[in-house]
């Protein structure tokens, strides 16, 4: 696959805990589940090294956004309105919600359980094959991830989620529950080689 090929993966925890205090103006949660197989699509699994956004965290400003929409900025890295870190469990991510009127629309999705559910828009920089497997299983090792993104149609069957939380209760983490994943996949290339 060329390395400049845009793909995105959507991602859907179904199980979300909507907690609010306040004006409940921060989202977050997990963006991308780490050593987490997808569904199958197009003959092949994929699966996301731990580790493989180091490089884009430490290089990258990255959006986040509403539903890949570049004019509906949720948040971006350089400004300090979206916080992404790796941990063990995967790529996780803070944003301070703007008072804008599709970022207060998006609050009241999430708080009524329509919207919950995360996204992210990358280059590959480096992958890894087992055409050995059946289905083929492509690793992600290395992302140049561009973007996340808060989306109602989502991808990985585990581990992802989006929550509400006042920004007075920052330093509780996200809560990722292991039950009820749905995936869905889109993405701008083609299937692997047999």
């Amino acid at each position: 696959m060329p390395p400049s090929t845009f793909e995105r993966r959507d991602l859907r925890f179904k199980s979300i805990e909507l907690r609010e205090s306040g004006d409940g103006s921060t989202l977050y949660g997990c963006a991308a589940p780490y050593e987490t197989l997808s569904s199958e699509m197009w003959g092949f699994r994929e699966k996301i090294a731990r580790g493989a956004f180091d490089q884009s965290l430490a290089e990258n400003d990255i959006l986040a956004l509403y539903a890949h929409e570049d004019e509906m900025v949720l948040g971006r890295t350089s400004s300090g309105t979206c916080k992404l870190r790796s941990t063990d469990v995967g790529l996780e991510y803070e944003i301070t919600l703007p008072d804008t009127t599709y970022a207060n629309d998006l609050k009241a999705l999430v708080k009524r359980g329509d919207i919950s559910q995360c996204s992210f828009g990358f280059i590959c920089r480096g992958d890894q094959w087992d055409y050995k497997a059946t289905p083929q299983i492509r690793t992600l090792l290395n992302v140049d991830l561009k973007e996340i993104s808060i989306v109602a149609n989502p991808a990985y069957p585990q581990g992802t989620n989006a929550s509400l939380r006042h920004q007075a209760t920052s330093s509780a983490g996200p809560l990722l529950r292991r039950s009820n994943r749905l995936f869905s996949f889109l993405s701008l290339r083609h299937p692997p080689r047999s």
